[in-house]
């Protein structure tokens, strides 16, 4: 027997299948050398015969071997899930949200998730590195999920890329903490998702070039910001959703 190790999981492989491939080339070297000669045909077909059944052993053996390594990854895939999942409860708990919060927040989220094609684990630490702030500012967990459901189908639509969605949640942080989207802070933003200066003017009632104007004049306060955010929630996961629709669509 053979074996070969790949992580945890070793595979153990028969080596009958190398007399079966030695035997199979000895059988049809044989053939090859046949002269009309009746008994000889005999043999060879008995060795092809043995040769056929040897190999239905072997691919029964290969084929319990496969299951078992299937059930081996299957198990390993279930559990690692699992760890992932408890650790994510544990950091939305350390954000103070109650362990009766805890599922609820995570469902929601993976709902955001899974529209705009992100993990769960980008979409919770968008919220873990977000929700203090929220909070302070006097936001609700609800209120703050929408909050992060917006901007995460807002990466979608503007198709942002991890780096500047990385930029721009680190922006939006710090804008929080200055209590106004201003400077640096609001171009990295505009660039990373330049479609929600048209999301902050339909609910200011502004032009896009308003909108863009009250930042540099430092005057878009993060109230005005968050709350726009949150109520374009519904909005915006349309959007996204028919971004998805259409891109599965096209293939």
């Amino acid at each position: 027997m053979a074996q070969y190790t790949e992580g945890n999981i070793t595979y153990t492989v028969s080596l009958e299948m190398k007399e079966l491939l030695e035997n199979s080339r000895k059988i049809m070297q044989e053939m090859k050398e046949l002269n009309n000669s009746g008994s000889k045909a005999s043999k060879v077909l008995e060795k092809l015969e043995s040769s056929a059944q040897s190999a239905g052993n072997s691919l029964g053996k290969l084929t319990n071997i496969a299951k078992a390594v299937s059930a081996a990854l299957v198990s390993s895939t279930v559990i690692a899930y699992a760890q992932s999942w408890n650790e994510l409860e544990d950091r939305i708990q350390n954000t103070g949200a109650k362990a009766s919060q805890t599922k609820d927040i995570l469902d929601q989220l993976l709902v955001t998730s899974d529209r705009n094609g992100r993990t769960i684990e980008e979409t919770s630490g968008l919220y873990i590195r977000l929700s203090n702030s929220m909070g302070e500012l006097g936001y609700s967990t609800q209120s703050t999920i929408s909050y992060i459901d917006t901007l995460s189908n807002l990466m979608t639509i503007n198709k942002t890329n991890s780096l500047s969605a990385e930029s721009a949640t680190n922006a939006l942080t710090k804008a929080q903490m200055k209590g106004k989207l201003a400077g640096v802070e609001a171009m990295t933003v505009f660039n990373a998702m330049p479609s929600i200066l048209k999301t902050l003017g339909k609910q200011l009632n502004k032009t896009e070039a308003e909108v863009r104007k009250m930042a540099s004049d430092g005057k878009l306060s993060m109230s005005e910001f968050t709350e726009a955010m949150i109520a374009a929630r519904e909005e915006t996961a349309a959007l996204a959703d028919n971004m998805r629709n259409t891109v599965t669509e096209g293939y």
